[in-house]
């Protein structure tokens, strides 16, 4: 059997991309893995189950046991299989359901209980994704120690859960089990939650878990792990501080579940985390073979790879494309958080300067309440040009939200936008017009001091800021993480390639 388009993998990317060759009029067929449980929920990977988590947890306000829970996670991962399976069909996509490997650089062999076939496609597209990796130095017994795929299979709740790793995912198990009674700790060597994000925003965030029950121990890095003289495991953390809990989930080590796939028969390598490299339009180092997804790594989410997976396609078939660089991001946490353009980090990183606007659930509570909580929206512009240089959002719609401060900048808009329109109200909408005055008031009221007294001068921040927001300007020492591409090349690939 021969294909135009073979999508190895169902992730959103995969899915995304099949579809778009579909309706590029092209023969697909997409390789779907036979999802194993030892609990009988099937769950996805990556961000999308963080999604799944997150719909249960709002659905279950009050769960009674963990079979409960179980189940509804069961429920919910089945809507949305069945819904994304609809899609495939309705546009005609071969479905097969099987492990695959290549046997050359066009063929596949898919092995499965229902489906064992060798076809062959002009073009590949793996959305493989990633999967936990165990530590040999820790003992996943499944009674108290557990990685994401199985942390569902405990057969009891535990009083207390301790877990590794500062993620989406990790955070949705906690509240799951904070409701069920267990005391939470999640422990990572970070000292700050989402380091690339908005720090108010997960700063925001992280209260509102403590809130509901989850305790966080930051910027201490886990050693080992024993057993204490009951059994129970006992964390050594780097700081001296022992930690006893009933239960272990290791959130912070993933792979890319490219070990099965025999990539060196399609002449493709891996790096040490056994994921793809891929260039701008994620293709890799084989020109019929594009990667998108977890499996090439930042930013592990579903609707920045729905993105990629579009983009690989129109690519691999000589189609437009938009190169807009105004992607959308958002994090399903509680509340949610979404941004899109830059950070504070990045432009004082740039040395760009710039101004901060921002709306206050408390400043207009009938606009910011309405259509959806908006705890805080800012909006980072230029200080001359007034450009639109980046949107945060934080609140129960704010991945809905930043899509108008997404379209605002895909077509180069600036602030004086927000400021001149007039929005439908009481609507959440309008803290987008609430932002923009604050911003432009704070920068009139900068422009309105003119040399001020050196008293007033704030020590290493160049032209100063005022209160928490307002006018900012680079630092000499300012280190701080920001997420950009490692460009690679290389004689035998002479494209640029890129490790997300």
């Amino acid at each position: 059997m021969h294909y135009d388009l073979i999508v190895v993998g169902c992730g959103h990317s995969g899915h995304e991309g099949a579809i778009a060759a579909a309706q590029l009029g092209k023969k697909v067929a997409i390789i779907q893995r036979p999802r194993e449980s030892k609990c009988g929920v099937c769950l996805p990977s990556g961000n999308s189950q963080a999604k799944t988590l997150r719909g249960t947890r709002i659905k279950l306000t009050s769960p009674k046991s963990l079979e409960d829970v179980r189940q509804a996670v069961s429920r919910q991962a089945q809507r949305d299989s069945t819904a994304l399976a609809d899609q495939l069909i309705h546009h005609d996509v071969s479905i097969f359901h099987g492990t695959a490997h290549f046997e050359s650089p066009h063929r596949i062999e898919i092995s499965g209980p229902n489906d064992s076939a060798s076809i062959e496609g002009e073009r590949i597209l793996l959305d493989v994704g990633t999967r936990p990796t165990r530590s040999q130095q820790f003992d996943f017994d499944l009674r108290s120690v557990f990685d994401t795929s199985d942390m569902l299979s405990v057969d009891h709740v535990p009083k207390t859960l301790a877990i590794i790793g500062v993620s989406v995912i990790g955070i949705e198990y906690g509240l799951l089990f904070a409701a069920l009674g267990t005391d939470v700790t999640i422990v990572d060597a970070d000292d700050q939650l989402f380091e690339s994000w908005d720090r108010e925003l997960t700063d925001s965030v992280m209260s509102r878990a403590q809130s509901q029950g989850l305790t966080f121990q930051l910027g201490d890095e886990l050693i080992g792990v024993t057993r204490n003289s009951k059994g129970r495991p006992a964390l050594l953390c780097e700081s001296g501080c022992n930690l006893s809990t009933d239960a272990v989930l290791f959130n912070n080590n993933h792979i890319g579940a490219t070990g099965e796939l025999n990539v060196a028969a399609a002449g493709l390598e891996t790096d040490e985390h056994a994921r793809l490299w891929c260039n701008e339009n994620y293709q890799t180092w084989i020109e019929h073979i594009y990667a998108v997804g977890d499996v090439v790594g930042y930013p592990n989410l579903s609707h920045a790879s729905i993105g990629q997976g579009q983009r690989a396609i129109r690519a691999a078939f000589a189609e437009p494309h938009s190169d807009t660089e105004s992607t959308a991001y958002a994090l399903p946490t509680t509340p949610e958080i979404a941004m899109v353009g830059q950070t504070e980090q990045q432009l004082i990183f740039a040395g760009i300067p710039y101004a901060v606007g921002a709306a206050r659930s408390q400043r207009d509570t009938d606009a910011m309440h309405s259509q959806g909580t908006i705890r805080l929206l800012k909006l980072l512009f230029h200080r001359e040009s007034h450009e639109l240089l980046g949107v945060h959002c934080l609140g129960d719609s704010a991945r809905e939200i930043i899509q108008i401060g997404q379209t605002a900048m895909a077509f180069g808009g600036t602030i004086d936008y927000f400021h001149k329109t007039f929005f439908n109200y009481p609507t959440a909408a309008q803290c987008y017009k609430l932002a923009a005055l604050d911003g432009l008031n704070q920068l009139r009221a900068t422009r309105d001091v003119a040399d001020p007294p050196a008293s007033h001068q704030v020590s290493g921040t160049g032209l100063g800021s005022v209160g928490s927001r307002g006018l900012r300007s680079p630092t000499d020492d300012f280190n701080r993480h920001v997420f950009n591409p490692h460009v690679i090349e290389s004689s035998d690939a002479p494209r640029l390639l890129y490790r997300f």
